[in-house]
């Protein structure tokens, strides 16, 4: 039985309180974490999208490498209790709920060491090359920026489907609205900051194509296919 209509995660259902709980530890984490850079956050994400400006630098905050560790998780886990939320599964005591939080969990984790190893060959032989200008390791920490950023947003899709429940529909599009935004950034930070006119279309194409489209989409199709497997 719903006790509140308006608020679809209040229900009779055992495990609940599990659900709440780790939405309520993600929140706190990420305030303690990005809070006190949230301004360099701020500086980073808005110079993906100053197109009429000469900003080219690739600016990402400086932590530790605990600090770093901590992100990485909290961002795994916002991003499958974002699932949670969309599917309706608040009930973490319930096999299905289990399942699509460490669906999303390990899901999120693949993808970015996947990425990262990505980045880390082929941006190293084209700085060998000198076809980019950036050091693997500075877009490597960008790209770390980014999945926070996508970590927070994610948790934000999760706070709005759990507390105001908006039609199915409408989660879809909060959530895939999430890789629209940072790609539509990742484009022109590639192009203004990375490679600086270096590489001829086509081969900023097949870049864009084997390091960005590609494992988003495979991502997304891998993902699809697991969760409506049970």
């Amino acid at each position: 039985m719903v006790l509140f209509p308006h608020f679809p995660f209040l229900e009779e259902s055992p495990g609940t309180d599990w659900f709440l709980l780790a939405l309520i530890v993600a929140v706190l984490v990420v305030v303690v974490t990005v809070g006190p850079e949230r301004d360099c956050y701020v500086d980073s994400v808005a110079s993906m999208f100053r197109y009429r400006s000469s900003d080219t630098e690739i600016v990402y905050p400086s932590g530790s490498l605990f600090s770093g560790i901590v992100l990485f998780l909290v961002s795994c886990v916002s991003f499958s209790l974002m699932l949670c939320s969309i599917e309706g599964e608040y009930s973490l005591e319930s096999g299905r709920g289990l399942y699509l939080l460490a669906v999303g969990a390990a899901s999120a984790a693949l993808f970015y060491i996947v990425k990262l190893i990505l980045y880390t060959s082929v941006n190293g032989q084209l700085f060998r090359k000198q076809k980019i200008t950036v050091k693997p390791s500075r877009w490597n920490g960008f790209f770390n920026m980014l999945f926070t950023v996508s970590g927070v947003m994610f948790l934000v899709v999760a706070l709005i489907v759990t507390f105001l429940g908006p039609p199915r529909l409408y989660s879809l599009i909060l959530a895939f609205s999430v890789p629209v935004f940072i790609e539509t950034g990742v484009f022109y930070k590639l192009k203004s900051a990375l490679f600086k006119n270096k590489v001829s279309g086509m081969g900023f194409f097949y870049y864009l194509c084997a390091l960005e489209f590609s494992p988003l989409a495979l991502a997304i199709l891998v993902l699809m296919w697991v969760l409506y497997q049970i």
